[in-house]
């Protein structure tokens, strides 16, 4: 059975999109999550809004980002229950975010940066 380290997939994916600057409107990111059958996929959801109190926000994209996409193949058996997986997305990108490495970075201008499945609640990491 293949293992799949998903904090480095997730790092590694965010430092190359760090890398492609976006337009200044966007002032909200959200990573998105929705699962299929076999997989898990993120994606970079970049918006001209944030607004802590009010979730829809992360509906208001302005900006499709290059590397929009990130499908995690393989770790349903790892992580059989969605929430499972929303809170090591989390764990991987929180620190990340919170890191030095961001300095100059587009990450670090936003007002907001939040992690979440498509028809649940947004956990807020910045």
């Amino acid at each position: 059975m293949m293992t799949v380290d998903l904090k480095a997939l997730i790092v590694d994916w965010l430092t190359r999109a760090s890398k492609t600057d976006v337009p200044q409107e966007v002032v909200g990111l959200n990573v998105g999550l929705f699962e299929t059958p076999d997989s898990y996929t993120l994606y970079l959801a970049c918006c001209d809004v944030f607004d802590e109190n009010d979730g829809d926000w992360a509906c208001s994209e302005c900006y499709e980002h290059p590397l929009r996409y990130l499908e995690i193949p393989s770790l349903k058996t790892v992580y059989p229950q969605w929430d499972d997986f929303q809170e090591a997305v989390v764990a991987a990108i929180k620190p990340y975010i919170e890191s030095d490495s961001l300095q100059g970075k587009w990450f670090g201008r936003m007002k907001g940066i939040t992690v979440g499945f498509d028809d649940g609640d947004l956990i807020r990491i910045k």
